[in-house]
């Protein structure tokens, strides 16, 4: 009878213990070359569960050099849910093989590691690489850029590099500095860059590969941080168009009578003339690549336009 009675006990305390084990079903849902998109389902004993996606290889690491269970490390470096939910992952490598890992609790206990493996897809195509760069609020010590790349573009690089030095160097210099420990950028890159020079040219530069690891032709696009204590109103109303220029630009909404004038980033007076149509079209022959100002002063109001001209 003791015999029966303690392998009863044995086997409600063995199905009790099953019953504690939380889990959770991971699905991958989708991928891209940079986003990851899984679902997550708790079992019936689970309150809580901790999701955490890494390159294959790199917990493993952290988990040695730490000394640190990959358990315990899943879950504090990660995110925490207490209901079914679906998750993006986004700034993934393209074509990098991932893990998607779960730790799954209740109040009495821990579940193992549970691991998925995903890869991102490719990204870019075999055409030509493409990466354009727009230049917006420049400062006297500060530009915000963006570098877009085209659907053929696997990967690319950008920066700031001063006019003189490029102009010193060369592209392939710049290149093999850059490769010597590339940042690798997979979509558009919007940065603001600081600490720049008053009164210095820069090039903005953007430079990518296809999926054949081709590179296409590098985007340069020249500016000039603006002189210290030069006035940096900038118009709300007054457009210029196109900008950056090269031969002619259309000064847009400017009052009839009001007077022009072009301005270098030394803050002398190349050019003046009086605003005679509502779309004032303004000659720049004579005019080097670089950053210029365009005042327009009507009565008391002074509006500023800043003008990139390409040659």
């Amino acid at each position: 009878m003791r015999k029966i009675l303690a392998l009863a006990l044995a086997l409600v305390f063995s199905a009790s213990a099953f019953a504690q084990t939380p889990s959770v079903t991971t699905t991958i849902d989708d991928l891209t070359p940079t986003t990851i998109t899984a679902s997550f389902e708790m079992n019936e004993n689970c309150t809580k569960y901790h999701i955490l996606a890494a390159a294959t290889g790199e917990m493993d690491q952290w988990s040695a050099m730490f000394g640190t269970p990959l358990r315990d490390l899943v879950i504090s470096w990660s995110l925490g849910f207490e209901a079914d939910t679906t998750y993006t992952w986004t700034e993934m490598v393209p074509n990098t093989e991932y893990i998607v890992y779960v730790v799954a609790v209740n109040a009495t206990d821990t579940s193992e590691v549970l691991t998925t493996t995903c890869t991102t897809t490719i990204a870019g195509g075999e055409g030509a690489s493409v990466v354009t760069v727009e230049l917006e609020n420049i400062t006297e010590s500060s530009v915000i850029m963006t570098a877009t790349p085209n659907d053929q573009t696997a990967k690319f690089l950008d920066g700031i590099v001063e006019k003189a030095m490029f102009d010193e160097i060369g592209q392939d210099s710049l290149m093999a500095i850059l490769l010597e420990q590339p940042y690798w950028l997979y979509e558009t890159d919007h940065w603001e860059w600081l600490d720049l020079t008053p009164g210095m040219e820069y090039y903005a530069f953007a430079i990518g590969q296809n999926a054949a690891e081709q590179w296409g032709e590098m985007t340069l696009v020249p500016f000039a941080t603006l002189v210290a204590g030069l006035n940096q109103a900038q118009s709300n109303e007054i457009t210029l168009y196109p900008n950056p220029a090269t031969n002619v630009v259309s000064l847009q909404n400017a009052e009839i009578g009001s007077l022009v004038e072009v301005i270098d980033i030394q803050g002398r007076v190349l050019k003046a003339l009086e605003v005679t149509s509502t779309n004032q079209i303004i000659g720049l022959e004579g005019m080097n690549s670089g950053l210029y100002l365009i005042k327009t002063i009507n009565g008391e109001k002074t509006f500023i336009n800043k003008l990139i001209v390409n040659e």
